[in-house]
C-alpha cells in the first residue's frame, strides 16, 4: 500500500517545474509527498537524512531526471537512487533494465534484435578505419552522438569520415571518459522534427511533436529550450504497435519514446526511463504525472 512517497530529483528549477504533476496527483490521492533533491540526502546505517535530519522511509519513490540512472552523468546520485531501492523502497519505474535504454549503442543493438527500425548505427573507437566503407553504409550527412549523451549534448552533423575522424579525436582528448561515439544515419526528410511518446504501460500513449527552428544552427541537433515548440500528435494504432514493441523490448513501465519519421514509417531514436516529465509542457507533464502515479496504484496499491 502506497502512503508516503517521495518525489525525488537533482536539484534545478526546472526539476520543480516538472514535479507538479507529481504533486497534484498525490494529494488527489491523499498520499503524503515530499520534494527530496538528491544532493541534500544522505543514507546511512539504513537510515535516511535530509538536510541533517532523519526522515521516513517512502514506500515510492518518482524520478523526474533521466540522469537519476546515468552513472556516468553523477555517480553519487546515481549510488543514492541505487542504496534507496536496496533498502526495500519501490521505483516508479524498473530499475536495472533502465542502462539498457541509457546505454545508446545497447539499445541499438536491443531494438535490432527485436525487430524495431532505428536508424542504422556505427560503434567508432580507437580501431576504427576510416576507409569509406561509414559513408558507404550511413550516407552523407550522418550523425554524430554520445553513447550515453544527454539532451542532445554534443549531436553533430558530420559530412566526411575526416569530420567525423576530427570531431571523435576532438571529444576524446576533451573527456578522459569519452573513447567510443556512435556514428548514426541521419534521416533528412524530418531533420529538425521529433516525434515524442509518452508511454504509461497499460494506462497511456501521449505524444507531441517537436519542432526546432529551421533558421538554427542545424550542425547541432539537440533541443533546447529557446529553440523548440510542440504540438499535439495523434497515436494511431501504428505508433502504439511501435511504442507497446519498444516498451516490451526495454521492459519498462513508463518511458518517453523519441522517434523520427521517414516516409510514414516510425524510426526509434531512444527511449527515456522516468517517462519524459522534463520535455513536454506542464499539461503533459500533469498527465503523465497522474497516469504514472496509477499505474503504481495498480501495481502496488
Amino acid at each position: 500500500m502506497i502512503k508516503n512517497a517521495w518525489v525525488y530529483a537533482i536539484t534545478s528549477v526546472e526539476s520543480h517545474y516538472n514535479c507538479v504533476g507529481f504533486y497534484r496527483s498525490l494529494s488527489k490521492r491523499n498520499i503524503s509527498h515530499r520534494y527530496i533533491a538528491s544532493k541534500n540526502l544522505v543514507y546511512f546505517n539504513n537510515k535516511f537524512f535530509y538536510h541533517d535530519k532523519e526522515i521516513e522511509r517512502p514506500d515510492i519513490i518518482y524520478s523526474v531526471n533521466q540522469f537519476l540512472f546515468r552513472t556516468d552523468v553523477n555517480n553519487t546520485v546515481y549510488r543514492k537512487v541505487n542504496d534507496i531501492i536496496k533498502s526495500g523502497v519501490i521505483c516508479s519505474n524498473k530499475f536495472i533494465p533502465t542502462f539498457n535504454a541509457t546505454d545508446k549503442w545497447k539499445a541499438f543493438n536491443i531494438m535490432k534484435n527485436n525487430n524495431i527500425r532505428t536508424p542504422d548505427t556505427i560503434l567508432i573507437d580507437k580501431d576504427t578505419k576510416y576507409d569509406g566503407s561509414i559513408i558507404s553504409r550511413l550516407g552523407s550527412p550522418f550523425v554524430l552522438k554520445l553513447i550515453k549523451g544527454a539532451t542532445g549534448n554534443k549531436y553533430t552533423l558530420c559530412y566526411s569520415e575526416e569530420e567525423l575522424k576530427l570531431n571523435f579525436n576532438t571529444l576524446n582528448r576533451m573527456y578522459d571518459d569519452i573513447t567510443a561515439v556512435l556514428a548514426q544515419q541521419f534521416i533528412s526528410s524530418t531533420a529538425g522534427m521529433i516525434v515524442t511518446v509518452g508511454v504509461v504501460k497499460d494506462i497511456s500513449y501521449r505524444a507531441v511533436i517537436r519542432i526546432g527552428d529551421p533558421s538554427s544552427n542545424i550542425k547541432f541537433l539537440g533541443d533546447t529550450e529557446n529553440n523548440r515548440t510542440q504540438i499535439a500528435y495523434k497515436v494511431d494504432n501504428k505508433l502504439r504497435s511501435v511504442c507497446d514493441a519498444v516498451m516490451n523490448a526495454f521492459d519498462l513501465d513508463c518511458a518517453r519514446i523519441d522517434m523520427m519519421v521517414d516516409d510514414g514509417e516510425y524510426y526509434v531514436l531512444e527511449a527515456n526511463p522516468p517517462g519524459g516529465m522534463n520535455i513536454t509542457d506542464l499539461m503533459h507533464n500533469c498527465l503523465i504525472a497522474d497516469d504514472m502515479v496509477e499505474r503504481s496504484i495498480q501495481l502496488y496499491g
